[in-house]
């Protein structure tokens, strides 16, 4: 994907971040489990017709950095949303990070914040709202909470649950 598409997709702001590392809920399936999760999830990603359109990353949520994707998505892309949170489930990830508009959400596909009988994800927020977040040049101070793009060998940090007002 050329990094102009890239940086407009982040500009624009609708887009998932997703993980097929370390698991928290192994399924049935084995997704998540193999010896190259996330090269398993890259395989995926183009079986459902992603290719060209997810960038590598590496996450950073209370723990060493991990692998994962991010993901870009259409105006209307509920049924590609949906897509990604079946994936999500399949390799026994706890959520996927969520954002459009501007504003992220944690948005719940296995464990005890994921109620699937309710035929939606759950989302974790201000009010249920979702949270802001700041894309950085350089890693975020004191914020243990990120995910880190490359673009043509520069990276580009997302640290999220920012206070309002803060700066990277």
């Amino acid at each position: 994907m050329p990094l102009s598409r890239a940086i407009s997709v982040l500009e624009f702001g609708r887009f998932v971040i997703l993980s097929g590392c370390s698991p928290r809920y192994p399924s049935n399936s084995g997704c998540g489990t193999q010896p190259d999760p996330h090269g398993a999830l890259a395989v995926a990603l183009t079986a459902l017709g992603f290719t060209g359109r997810f960038w590598e990353t590496f996450g950073r949520y209370g723990g060493a950095e991990e692998p994962g994707y991010l993901v870009s998505l259409p105006r209307e892309g509920a049924a590609e949303v949906n897509a990604l949170m079946r994936l999500a489930r399949e390799f026994g990830q706890e959520c996927i990070l969520h954002v459009a508009d501007h504003r992220a959400s944690f948005w719940y596909v296995n464990g005890p914040l994921c109620h699937p009988s309710d035929n939606g994800p759950q989302y974790l927020g201000p009010e249920g709202d979702g949270f802001s977040y700041l894309p950085c040049t350089l890693p975020p101070l004191g914020n243990d909470n990120y995910t880190r793009v490359d673009l043509n060998g520069k990276p580009l940090y997302f640290a999220f649950d920012v206070p309002a007002g803060a700066e990277c």
